[in-house]
């Protein structure tokens, strides 16, 4: 059996508020260019993003696929349902995802690991009562059309 090993530091030396404020916020943002600032403050350009409509790596493949989420012709913004939790580099949030009229569209949770830069490298999503649904449909820009049904 290993021996226990302290934390160090650096596993703590991010501030996950920060951290997934920028995350929520590169999702909310409807022009590009501030959609890549505020990814640039939370992940790395190697990192690893799974949901259960697709797996991508690297940030210019978040940024397409956010994108193509939000060209699907709805209007959406993403809350924190509950302040975001950590330990030993990862951190768990709870979400939702709202249309423009402030509808629950649905509900979810990620968890990530950080790296000692502060910034995700490996985020994974949690549909809350539709992660089957959405993977049947193929994946990627499919879930754009999931999102497309009446608001609960």
């Amino acid at each position: 059996m290993k021996a226990l090993v302290p934390m160090t530091r650096v596993e703590w030396r991010f501030d996950p508020d920060r951290l997934v404020s920028a995350w929520l916020a590169a999702w909310n943002a409807g022009v590009p260019a501030q959609r890549r600032r505020h990814l640039a403050a939370c992940w790395r350009a190697d990192a690893v993003f799974a949901d259960p409509t697709t797996r991508l790596q690297g940030l210019a493949a978040l940024d397409q696929y956010i994108d193509a989420v939000r060209r699907g012709g709805i209007a959406m913004r993403f809350e924190l349902a509950a302040p975001p939790d950590r330990h030993h580099g990862r951190v768990r949030f709870d979400w939702r995802l709202l249309d423009g009229a402030a509808g629950l569209r649905l509900d979810g949770c990620s968890f990530g690991e950080v790296g000692a830069d502060g910034r995700f490298t490996q985020l994974v999503a949690f549909f809350d009562g539709a992660a089957e649904p959405l993977a049947w449909r193929g994946g990627g820009p499919a879930a754009v059309d999931a999102l497309r049904r009446p608001a609960r």
